[in-house]
């Protein structure tokens, strides 16, 4: 047995962590230029009782009614490598195992790595709501994305010989630059359906998440009422899918919108122009024709809600002085993702709040976190802006996904073809913190590497640690 692991069977079942980017006058101490910071008190208990195992289980056996799977594909460039903040997501994903299954698919790359005995990847315990699924090979993890061309294969538009030419060299691509895969995510209810069929909802995000109580704000509602559920941080005029956090119900209408886009429905005349030096391959992102295509779809429901957390805001944000805290409570059950209100900072009093304060009924009780209250106001051809609000998407998308006159403090809604915003409110926590269904660690993750991850879980053993 590790070090590590038998201080990890010794600790209890609060952990607390804070991701932190430096204020400007400690760098030359810290002798690096925006360094973040990751503190953790105390680490997760990893015993799961036997109850448990069972009502998850009893979810994966299909007995339920709703249950979402959030797929993930994974390549990388370096052989058997993992980004070195997956511990977190790790960690962060188990809080979910109530209502959320995360799939994790991959060529075999990972499976070096994997201690099924154990239940462990990399040494790091595999929480029982995350699957990892090997595709045994390249070839075979190709050709799973080789369906989103599947109808024009049907209809006989690709020889047999373009098909193998083309799953070639999609498959050189993919392990050259694993990045494209963030291109298929509208299209992986259909790429995937196969291992989802039992799933009531399917959706995706991303690895550089700290997940907080994602059954809590997930509500009944969003569940049953909305085809397709997606995540903001606020930045509501401009009305697109998040590909950090999107789900979608899991029906065939629903799983096949994104065939209105070209660069993957008809992706074989797409690479045929790159392969005869007619175009360049860029990146299309999943988020600009996807939803382009969504909102112009008449009989769905769509919700856009404000649930989430960056780092890529204003740097007057408390958390780049105090950082981001989560807690698993004590039966090491949950992950509260959290952090401090604006205004004067007070380290002393967000520190010193309870690691279980969301276990007190007080605070927490509430059916939803957050609920929309008042009229609803249709947005109309009017509050459209001129394309410019996404730089990451083509312009042509923009037209459709860029408005003003909407605030951070609305919900959006598509309701048959037309968009419309309604005001929400959120229960009040102690001491004015803020928390959300999930905090994204977009501009932090890069200053981390696995040396300071492995540092940090040494290092905080026996309580609380700055990295520096």
């Amino acid at each position: 047995m590790s070090k590590f692991q038998s201080h990890r069977d010794k600790t209890n079942s609060w952990l607390q962590v804070f991701l932190k980017c430096l204020p400007l006058r400690f760098h030359a101490i810290f002798a690096c230029a925006c360094a973040c910071v990751l503190v953790i008190i105390s680490v997760y208990h990893h015993d799961i009782s036997k109850n448990r195992e069972k009502e998850v289980n009893v979810w994966h056996n299909g007995s339920q009614t709703r249950r979402i799977a959030i797929i993930i594909p994974f390549l990388s460039t370096s052989l058997a490598t993992l980004p070195s903040y997956f511990p977190i997501f790790l960690q962060t994903a188990r809080g979910s195992a109530s209502l959320i299954d995360f799939l994790i698919f991959h060529n075999g790359q990972l499976a070096p790595l994997i201690d099924d005995e154990e239940s462990t990847i990399q040494g790091f315990q595999i929480p029982i709501n995350v699957q990892f699924i090997n595709l045994m090979s390249m070839q075979n993890f190709t050709s799973y994305f080789m369906r989103v061309i599947d109808q024009r294969m049907e209809h006989s538009h690709i020889a047999e010989e373009e098909k193998n030419r083309l799953s070639d060299i999609m498959s050189i691509l993919l392990q050259k630059y694993p990045y494209i895969l963030v291109e298929y995510k509208p299209a992986m209810g259909h790429i995937f359906k196969d291992f989802i069929f039992h799933y009531s909802h399917w959706g995706y995000s991303d690895f550089d998440i700290v997940f907080g109580d994602l059954p809590r704000w997930i509500t009944n509602e969003e569940l049953n009422d909305w085809d397709i559920v997606t995540y903001s941080y606020g930045d509501q005029d401009r009305v697109y899918l998040r590909g950090q956090f999107t789900f979608h119900k899991n029906m065939e209408s629903i799983n096949n919108i994104w065939r209105k886009c070209s660069h993957l429905s008809k992706m074989d005349l797409r690479y045929k122009l790159v392969l005869s030096g007619e175009d360049k391959l860029q990146l299309v992102s999943a988020e600009g024709c996807y939803s382009s295509a969504v909102i112009n779809t008449k009989n769905i429901s769509v919700k856009y809600a404000v649930k989430a957390m960056s780092d890529v805001k204003d740097h007057n944000d408390a958390s780049f002085e105090l950082g981001i805290a989560i807690a698993s409570g004590m039966r090491s059950d949950k992950s509260i993702v959290y952090k401090a209100p604006q205004g004067p900072l007070d380290l002393k009093r967000f520190h010193g709040l309870s690691y279980t304060w969301f276990e007190n009924d007080e605070f927490y009780s509430v059916q939803d976190l957050q609920f929309e209250q008042g009229p609803r106001h249709l947005i109309t051809e009017q509050h459209k802006q001129p394309p410019g609000c996404m730089y990451w998407v083509n312009k042509d998308y923009q037209t459709d996904l860029c408005y003003h006159g909407i605030s951070s403090a609305d919900t959006v809604m598509l309701v048959k073809g037309k968009l419309y915003k309604q005001s929400y409110t959120e229960q009040q926590f102690p001491h004015g913190v803020i928390s959300k269904a999930f905090f994204h660690f977009q501009d932090w993750k890069r200053s981390f590497t696995s040396e300071q991850v492995a540092a940090f879980y040494r290092k905080t053993m026996v309580g609380y640690h700055h990295l520096g």
